[in-house]
């Protein structure tokens, strides 16, 4: 076991500055945001106009921007049939701005995420407390730009495949990568800066790089995650501040090279520990970032919603609660085949409500659709292996 042991870590129910999502707020992000507004609503003039601003959109792009809309108005049920999502098809570079090559990629995404339960996935599944302390979080301040800034972390995705299994710890990622483009969070971040949050700045800390981050197993699994992270999620990352690079970088990043995109090795810049300061105050202010990567300068904390104590420790010590789950998001669905998901999106934030609910095994229910199946290419699925 890769664990350390020490004394047991706090469970969820005494983290302080938990996010208090109640009726009220609910009611609020479900007018603000797409996946909660009709079609109609999302395509008023004004939230238009509101991405013209926000995107910098030209004549050329405001009208393919359009004309993706009319083209994929079958899907119109679909939250991700908005302008403010949209756009990121029309701004793809892959797209080379061809409207036929949007759409395909549009429908192929919102099949994507059918498939494999990812619309629901806040409302269904509920990450592992240790998991949930590991993750990349999305900071409460911005860059210098007004753009979102998260912090990702090296961890110890290994002894998380070990100890939980391969599907757990894709479903867990995937579950952070929905919580940052729709979590309640965004709803702060709208009342704060009145604006949406847009492309992020993302800071990948590498202190504490080591050869169990380039198992042959983590490498296979990236190859395969590589490619519907891109195709599902574009026009996302404005800039990769790769910090704390050890000596071993150099050797790490040939083997990983390959599976980056051109475009995305172009958004990367790289600074060794004693550079590190430099290279993050070119882009962000300090005091937004976690005292543990500018000691003595950063103050920032994670949104609401995530750990505000996920920062403290390189690695977090193991913890009976480690097996723990986190509650939903959203909490469950309505529409949830379970008997005991009884309430709407719209009544069921309150936080409060969900901790009490935090030991009830009955709350905790996952998915039961395949796990990610349009990820795998046939054949390939076996390939993965996982230590045990």
């Amino acid at each position: 076991m890769v664990w350390r042991s020490s004394s047991k870590s706090r469970p969820l129910t005494s983290w302080p500055d938990s996010a208090e999502i109640n009726d009220t707020t609910a009611g609020k992000i479900s007018t603000v945001f797409p996946f909660g507004m009709s079609y109609k609503d999302r395509w008023r003039p004004e939230e238009v106009q509101e991405c013209i601003a926000m995107w910098g959109l030209n004549r050329e792009e405001l009208s393919k921007l359009l004309e993706l809309k009319e083209r994929v108005s079958d899907r119109k049920d679909h939250w991700a049939n908005g302008p403010f999502e949209l756009v990121r098809f029309v701004r793809e570079h892959t797209c080379y701005g061809d409207v036929n090559k949007m759409e395909q990629r549009v429908r192929q995404s919102t099949d994507w995420r059918a498939e494999n339960g990812l619309d629901e996935v806040l409302e269904t599944f509920c990450p592992r407390v240790v998991v949930y302390r590991f993750p990349a979080a999305v900071m409460q301040g911005v860059d210098k730009e007004g753009g979102v800034v998260a912090v990702l972390r090296n961890g110890d995705p290994l002894g998380l495949i070990q100890r939980f299994g391969r599907d757990e710890v894709i479903r867990s990622l995937f579950w952070g990568i929905e919580f940052a483009i729709r979590g309640p969070w965004q709803l702060d971040f709208y009342q704060k800066y009145h604006q949406r949050p847009g492309r992020v700045t993302a800071v990948l800390d590498l202190k504490g790089l080591n050869r169990r981050h380039y198992h042959p197993s983590l490498i296979l699994l990236a190859q395969k995650l590589m490619d519907p992270l891109e195709e599902n999620y574009p026009h996302v990352i404005k800039k990769i501040l790769v910090v704390n690079a050890p000596a071993i970088f150099d050797f790490v990043w040939g083997l990983v090279k390959h599976l980056v995109a051109p475009h995305l090795r172009l958004l990367m810049e790289v600074a060794k520990e004693s550079e590190t300061q430099d290279l993050l105050s070119r882009y962000i202010d300090l005091e937004v970032l976690p005292d543990y990567l500018v000691p003595g300068i950063g103050q920032g904390k994670p949104v609401r919603g995530l750990n505000p104590d996920w920062v403290s420790e390189l690695l977090p010590p193991q913890s009976d609660h480690d097996s723990e789950r986190v509650p939903l998001v959203y909490g469950p669905k309505k529409s949830a085949s379970s008997y005991y998901t009884t309430t709407s999106i719209g009544s069921s934030c309150s936080f409060e409500h969900m901790k009490k609910s935090y030991h009830n095994p009955r709350r905790v229910r996952t998915v039961t659709k395949p796990l990610f199946k349009g990820i795998w290419k046939q054949g390939s699925i076996n390939t993965v292996q996982i230590m045990t």
